[in-house]
């Protein structure tokens, strides 16, 4: 299975059981990303935790699925609300007025989604990513500040 065609980064993996014997070698990047695998994180939030970059991150991956070590996770994708979305407007024309609607559209497309579609795990990446848009310190600070209080959580 080739997953580094796909958008790893989002996927979820879990601890499989090879169905030989046969002995594996590992290197320590596989052994740490091992250790830190959890069906219910997605494979970025795992690279989070453990400060692994992208790019160790998908190839080190790569190898443990292609080694039959771990395996992908079929969860139901639950995308950003409308109510969400339009709360992101709202604050984000507050704070940089019209001119909020192109920066959401130019974000979106940056993080390759329809705005009906972006994943509720990224949630912190877009507002951070808008956020830099807005050129004043204290106008993005404040911003972020409404966008935590009503990001919506992750169900684990």
């Amino acid at each position: 299975m080739d997953i580094l065609s796909k958008d790893v980064m989002s996927m979820f993996f879990r601890k499989a059981i090879r169905k030989d014997n046969n002995a594996v070698s590992m290197d320590g990047e596989m052994i740490r990303l091992l250790i830190a695998v959890d069906e219910n994180k997605t494979i970025s939030r795992i690279g989070e935790e453990i400060g692994m970059n992208t790019a160790v991150l998908k190839e080190t991956i790569s190898k443990l699925v292609r080694m039959g070590i771990v395996e992908p996770v079929t969860k139901k994708t639950i995308f950003l609300s409308d109510a969400f979305l339009n709360e992101l407007t709202v604050n984000l024309t507050h704070a940089i007025g019209p001119m909020s609607e192109f920066l959401i559209e130019d974000t979106v497309s940056a993080i390759g989604s329809a705005i009906n579609e972006i994943p509720l795990n990224r949630a912190p990446e877009l507002i951070s990513m808008i956020a830099e848009g807005i050129p004043d310190d204290q106008t993005r600070a404040n911003f972020k500040k409404k966008m935590v209080g009503i990001m919506p959580k992750e169900r684990i």
